[in-house]
């Protein structure tokens, strides 16, 4: 491990590599192409940053074609956001990772970070088989797998406002409501991980740490009440953060959280409104659309609200109950790959 580096590799080598090991592949390359440089300067001003908020390991042999590479940054005052696995050899997949968690779970402890959280891909074998099993031995309950399908939303402006729901931003005196709905729908696992309690869910503090970078890290959510009845019945959480934390741009994603205890055509209803009035809080986002993440269930009818399917994730959290056993797994997978690369070379040897 000792060729593991953390935020030291340059920026264009690491575009580069990206691209030679497709995670940048063609699709995602050329929806990010118009803001490339806007991410290689925003990735320059993260790599400053300590480690504790931003970092990209690196392991990179040129001579011997071998490239891993994984990164994370502070997500939340509660919880870190892990990303971007690339790698072209096994051993050194599974030897970035079980490094990562290890360094990641010492600053759990000195932080106050009480949870990992990531996005990925079912069809990514090694992420999918590994948090599978986490989520099958958790302990604690404190281990949430959820499918969500990831959109690309533009804004409709001939929307028109339907007097029956009333759209406004989240305010202190709608917060046990707020908290009834996120409990409801995702579960105090998932509350407490994104910090969406009363005190700190705009994550000020945290953008002022980011800010020490130039760069910047908000949130702010909108609800949907029923005018008659005051009810609260829908949710949009919206991030804005600088381009390039994460490729696939959920620094700048919203999320919407629907009822599921209503009837479906009010909440199209309340999940068209929500959607119409974040228009007005993502002006100053150059990408001139809203990544919008959705749970599965409540997929149909986003996109009859004319949303463009992207791909699916599965989105993971992870608390610190539970990261002995994620590190233990990850040692067994390391040990594992150890032995099939020493079969290999005996195997190479025999032939020769």
């Amino acid at each position: 491990m000792k060729d593991i580096k953390i935020n030291a590799i340059d920026v264009d080598t690491l575009i580069t590599l990206y691209e030679q090991h497709n995670f940048l592949y063609s699709a995602k390359k050329e929806k990010l192409l118009p803001f490339l440089p806007l991410i290689k300067e925003n990735l320059k001003k993260a790599f400053t940053l300590s480690d504790v908020l931003y970092r990209t390991l690196t392991s990179y042999n040129e001579r011997e074609d071998q490239f891993s590479s994984i990164a994370a940054w502070r997500y939340s005052d509660s919880s870190i956001i892990i990303q971007h696995l690339v790698s072209n050899h096994p051993v050194k997949t599974r030897e970035i990772f079980l490094f990562h968690i290890l360094k990641l779970a010492g600053m759990c402890n000195k932080e106050g970070i009480h949870a990992i959280l990531t996005y990925y891909q079912p069809k990514t074998r090694f992420a999918h088989k590994m948090f599978t099993h986490l989520y099958e031995n958790r302990v604690n309950d404190g281990i949430l797998i959820e499918p969500f399908n990831y959109y690309q939303y533009n804004f409709d402006t001939s929307c028109v406002s339907d007097n029956k729901v009333v759209i406004e931003l989240l305010q202190p005196h709608h917060h046990d409501a707020f908290q009834q709905l996120i409990l409801q729908e995702r579960g105090p696992l998932y509350l407490n991980t994104l910090d969406l309690k009363p005190v700190g869910f705009t994550l000020h503090h945290l953008n002022e740490r980011y800010q020490q970078a130039g760069l910047f890290r908000r949130r702010q959510v909108l609800i949907a009440r029923e005018r008659n009845s005051q009810t609260l019945c829908g949710a949009l959480i919206m991030n804005a953060g600088s381009l390039g934390l994460h490729f696939s741009l959920i620094e700048n994603s919203s999320e919407i959280i629907i009822s599921n205890l209503q009837d479906p055509a009010f909440s199209a209803l309340v999940s068209a409104q929500l959607l119409h009035e974040a228009r007005h809080y993502y002006k100053d986002c150059p990408l001139g659309y809203m990544p919008l993440l959705v749970k599965v269930p409540q997929a149909e009818m986003i996109e009859n609200l004319g949303a463009v399917f992207q791909r699916q994730y599965n989105m993971m959290i992870c608390d610190t109950s539970n990261l002995m056993n994620w590190i233990d797994y990850l040692l067994q997978e390391y040990e594992k790959s150890l032995h099939y690369t020493a079969d290999a070379s005996k195997n190479l040897n025999t032939v020769a």
